[in-house]
């Protein structure tokens, strides 16, 4: 078995279990996500949620409220459209570049981050028409899942090169095409769905990141489109651990079994080693006759081995390590060497 091959095959198996872990841990998250989400608290953003969060030791460990953002200080605007105003805001500009690849010979497409720039202000949650001077204020909503970004502004420049500058970028290695610029923003007012640890201080409601490996969420989706999409990609991955488990299983089983036919060829192959060295001693032993039948290949060494199925005595040890395929004298199949003894 070729060394190299072996190499190969232990890494794609190495690959394999590397994937298997990796979505093991993406479904167990969203297993985990779901039954969490399953025992949640769901309350509602009124005048009785103070005394409710009293009532409960003035935290709730896991709760699900939804309401209207409301920003807490000078709203962001956008860059771009300055009528739209948002309590997050993000923007990002990248250079988009084509590069010589040595190792594939090819050409291929990059990006490279110019400017990156991610701005909030406080804000919370009202509550509807009645109860909009309810406020739950929102803290650290930059660490929550699913945080609902709308994108207001995707835009691609491309750059106009002179012949000078594509021919020194033919032979750097790189071109650059243009500039990618996405805005991104959290607007005001809209319903916001968010789950976490709820709790009251200093007689304000903040809901926040909640502890004991529970995740906090921030969604511009219901809570029940929220339990269907976690749902569906807990489905999903573990749609791709039983796929990529049972190609990593037959990968293992073929080079169990690859390893096992090789050392069971090699210890048949140590055992016929030691029988053509016996004939070969007993051979040599015996007194040399005249007329006595060489070698057809090197037709130096007296014959040793014989060819089955056909049966010809014709060849020596050394050759017959050389001969695959077909006898030399009738051209029939090989199917192995036996040792041969002379009377």
């Amino acid at each position: 078995m070729d060394f190299s091959s072996v190499l190969l095959e232990g890494a794609f198996v190495a690959a394999d279990v590397c994937l298997l872990g990796l979505f093991y841990k993406l479904y167990k998250d969203k297993v985990n996500q779901l039954h969490s989400l399953e025992i949640v608290r769901h309350l509602e953003i009124n005048s009785d949620l103070p005394k409710q969060v009293e009532s409960a030791g003035g935290v709730i460990p896991y709760a699900a409220i939804c309401g209207n953002i409301k920003s807490l200080a000078t709203p962001l605007r956008s860059h771009h459209f300055t009528h739209l105003r948002g309590v997050i805001y993000t923007r990002l500009i990248k250079e988009r570049q084509i590069r010589w690849n040595p190792l594939f010979s090819a050409w291929g497409t990059t990006e490279i981050d110019v400017e990156k720039e991610v701005l909030n202000i406080p804000f919370g949650l009202a509550g509807g028409t009645f109860f909009k001077k309810q406020i739950v204020e929102v803290v650290n909503p930059l660490s929550a899942k699913e945080l609902s970004l709308f994108d207001v502004y995707d835009d691609f420049k491309w750059k106009k090169e002179s012949l000078s500058d594509t021919v020194i970028g033919y032979f750097r290695g790189e071109h650059t095409l243009g500039t990618h610029e996405v805005e991104r923003i959290l607007p005001e007012e809209i319903p916001l769905t968010a789950v976490g640890k709820l709790a009251i201080e200093n007689g304000k409601l903040k809901i926040m990141p909640p502890k004991d490996g529970l995740t906090y969420f921030l969604t511009a989706s219901t809570f029940d489109t929220l339990i269907d999409k976690i749902r569906s990609l807990a489905f999903l991955y573990k749609g791709f651990l039983y796929l990529i488990g049972a190609g990593t299983v037959i990968l293992v089983v073929y080079n169990f079994k690859r390893i096992f036919v090789a050392v069971k060829q090699w210890r048949d192959r140590k055992k016929q080693m030691k029988r053509f060295e016996e004939a070969r001693r007993l051979n040599a032993s015996r007194p040399k006759q005249d007329n006595e039948p060489s070698c057809v290949v090197c037709l130096e060494n007296a014959v040793e081995v014989m060819i089955l199925e056909c049966g010809h005595m014709c060849l020596c040890l050394n050759c017959s390590e050389h001969v695959n395929g077909r006898c030399p004298v009738c051209r029939a199949e090989v199917r192995r060497f036996v040792p041969g003894f002379l009377p």
